[in-house]
């Protein structure tokens, strides 16, 4: 073999050699060829994407009032933070833009591998002891499905080349915009967050068709290193926006960063209403998510609810001198049994938020007050 040339005291690019490159060609070739010999493609059909949208679940569940309106939303999932589904028409172009940047640049040019970048990465990562990938979305997509479904990653020699093989696959039986849709809708971004819709919510507090120029980066970068120091991110942020031709400071992008990644993520329920009975109705599937089930219809009314809530809160006001801090509410209809309305607390403004005031156990005497209470009611007094 052709000695490397130095020049500089730097090392030549692998390609700057016809004659190695086509070696290192030949090598993936001969490697690849061996592997099909052994039978190692065979593997389990490709999903189809309608099947694959399906399959995907969101890692909460929602309580529905007796009209079908969401007045609750609670995590059943404790593996994963995800949201719903995101069509390519609901995410942010600027983003879409971004990952194509940063994870595969010909994507809308190959069939599902860049033999290019593979066979660069391949020599780069032979002559150097810095390793380079050469995925493309795609491929990385392949690798999401097949761990979505069997629940284990595997990594080697032969389940790169069947990575291969179903990334080609997939190609044929999806359109382009299905492809990047799936990807941005199972892949992680950061910690628990899986799916651009929990990344958006977690980390923005935004929806994923409202991320900016620098959420979008920020993202971006964090699918190919989801836990890097804050440091490394708000870097490689500026650095992808600069080859995006968008010029500016990284000053904007470190402070955006540093306001994404600095606190703890929390995503917060759109529908916050009713959080006791959704623990009452909700948690079951919990201890089952492998159910799948979606939403829980109650005998609640949402325009109550609101409602019942507003009024607690305006009587406490008015106790406060008193230091009435905390009450509960429950309506029911006396006709049918059916509970209308359940405030457990005054929620925020609780002493003990967590504590659901109506089911909570109580000493003999504060049993015996609203008996008392109606007592006085029926004899007016």
């Amino acid at each position: 073999m052709r000695s490397r040339v130095y020049r500089s005291g730097r090392p030549t690019s692998p390609f700057e050699k016809g004659g190695f490159a086509k070696s290192v060609f030949l090598l993936v070739g001969f490697v690849l060829l061996t592997m099909v010999a052994q039978g190692d493609m065979t593997h389990a059909a490709i999903p189809t994407f309608a099947k694959v949208k399906a399959e995907r679940t969101s890692s909460k569940a929602t309580l529905l009032d007796r009209h079908g309106e969401v007045i609750q939303e609670l995590r059943v999932d404790p593996f994963g933070r995800r949201l719903e589904w995101k069509t390519l028409r609901e995410i942010s172009p600027a983003l879409q833009d971004a990952v194509i940047q940063s994870e595969d640049r010909r994507f809308y040019d190959h069939g599902g591998v860049d033999w290019r970048a593979l066979g660069y990465a391949f020599a780069t990562n032979w002559m150097s002891a810095r390793q380079r990938g050469a995925s493309t979305i795609t491929m990385q997509l392949a690798s999401l499905v097949e761990e979505w479904r069997s629940g284990r990653a595997r990594r080697g020699w032969r389940e790169k080349w069947q990575q291969i093989q179903k990334a080609r696959e997939i190609e044929q039986s999806w359109s382009k915009a299905q492809i990047l849709e799936a990807y941005l809708n199972l892949v992680s971004f950061r910690g628990e967050l899986q799916g651009v819709a929990a990344a958006a919510r977690g980390l923005f507090e935004k929806e994923p068709h409202g991320l900016t120029d620098h959420d979008a980066w920020i993202l971006a970068v964090l699918i190919r290193s989801p836990n890097a120091p804050l440091e490394k991110v708000a870097e490689r942020a500026c650095s992808l926006g600069h080859s995006l031709k968008y010029f500016e400071s990284c000053e904007g992008v470190n402070a955006s960063t540093q306001a994404a990644l600095a606190l703890r993520f929390a995503i917060k329920p759109s529908e916050n209403l009713a959080p006791h009975v959704a623990e009452q109705l909700l948690k079951p599937m919990r201890r089952s998510p492998e159910q799948k089930i979606t939403s829980v219809n109650s005998t609640l009314d949402g325009q109550l609810q609101r409602f019942t809530i507003d009024v607690l809160r305006e009587h406490l006001l008015a106790l406060k001198a008193q230091n009435v801090k905390d009450g509960a509410v429950l309506v029911a209809d006396n006709k049918t049994g059916e509970v209308l309305a359940y405030v457990g607390n005054s929620g925020v403004d609780s002493s003990a938020r967590f504590v659901d005031g109506v089911r909570a156990p109580r000493q003999a005497g504060s049993t015996l007050k609203p008996f008392l209470y109606a007592l006085a009611f029926e004899r007016r007094l």
